[in-house]
């Protein structure tokens, strides 16, 4: 009788264990939590989502020139930061496949007047995104606090070195060939640990030039010579990422494939977060802002 009673009393306790175990399996994972130092700011990444909304200033970018005006960039940047924006990125000349780079003295015409008009009027930190060092130099005379640099020191590798006197955040996105190959470059074979093994020898540069590790993020570098179904696996996992112990962002442009409406945005954004992205990086900052709030929700439930 004894040993029948034990056998009844360890059942539910062998049952309980194993529903935990089922639980852990189906929850997402724990996103690691960094201090991310942003010029003169320490940002807390990973409790709450960043969304870094994105002020395309260049009259060929997804916004077709509408913010090139500094008044009216300005107010734009106000918008964005009313509807839930932690960063504002200015972007002069973003790499858009097909197109051919434009030259430091266009960028700079395009970019230093808003940058004028921004400085310190804004109530967040101000990034901006070039691969040009003359522009970065600029950035940082205006007031910057982060640089994005979308060919991960490739194309322009001084760029760590301003980013490291300045003592500002440093955003590396990874970048396959360049714009104009884009339509033609191979797949990758691996996308998740080719990118992951790309960023970091990317890092290692950063580092050797003087950057601050606490400075750095990396960026998947979404739609940058990645055939849509690469897109989707780097989103759907992340776990090659997680394991470089730096603070990663998705970059969700409008002029990528895999974003058609503000529906399939939520989606993207939800998915990133929930798969453990520290930033977002969009032009439609309200829909990121609700479902990265969403994601934040259920990573914390």
């Amino acid at each position: 009788m004894l040993r029948q009673e034990r056998r009844v009393e360890k059942g539910p306790e062998r049952t309980d264990a194993g529903t935990n175990k089922a639980r852990e399996r189906t929850r997402p994972p724990r996103r690691k939590q960094f201090d991310w130092r942003a010029g003169p700011r320490t940002i807390h990444l990973g409790k709450r989502t960043c969304v870094i909304a994105i002020l395309d200033v260049s009259p060929d970018g997804v916004e077709e020139g509408k913010f090139q005006d500094p008044d009216r960039a300005f107010v734009q940047a106000q918008e964005l930061i009313e509807a839930g924006a932690g960063m504002i990125e200015v972007c002069g000349a973003s790499p858009i496949g097909g197109k051919a780079a434009i030259s430091a003295a266009e960028e700079l015409r395009r970019v230093v007047p808003i940058l004028k008009r921004l400085r310190g009027k804004l109530d967040v930190p101000l990034v901006v995104e070039t691969m040009n060092a003359g522009v970065a130099e600029k950035a940082v005379e205006y007031g910057a606090a982060v640089l994005h640099d979308p060919s991960g020191l490739i194309v322009e590798p001084a760029l760590a070195k301003i980013a490291a006197q300045a003592d500002l955040g440093l955003i590396l996105s990874h970048m396959r060939g360049d714009p104009m190959t884009w339509p033609k470059i191979s797949p990758l074979r691996d996308a998740n640990k080719a990118v992951a093994s790309d960023l970091n020898a990317c890092l290692g540069r950063a580092i050797r030039d003087g950057v601050d590790r606490k400075r750095l993020v990396v960026d998947a570098g979404l739609g940058q010579g990645k055939r849509k179904e690469q897109d989707l696996q780097l989103l759907a996992y992340t776990g090659d990422f997680g394991r470089l112990e730096i603070p990663f962002s998705f970059g969700l442009s409008k002029h990528m494939a895999i974003l058609g409406d503000p529906a399939t945005l939520a989606a993207a954004v939800s998915s990133a977060v929930l798969s453990g992205a520290h930033i977002i990086r969009t032009h439609d900052c309200a829909v990121a802002r609700a479902a990265a709030a969403l994601a934040d929700s259920l990573l914390s439930a």
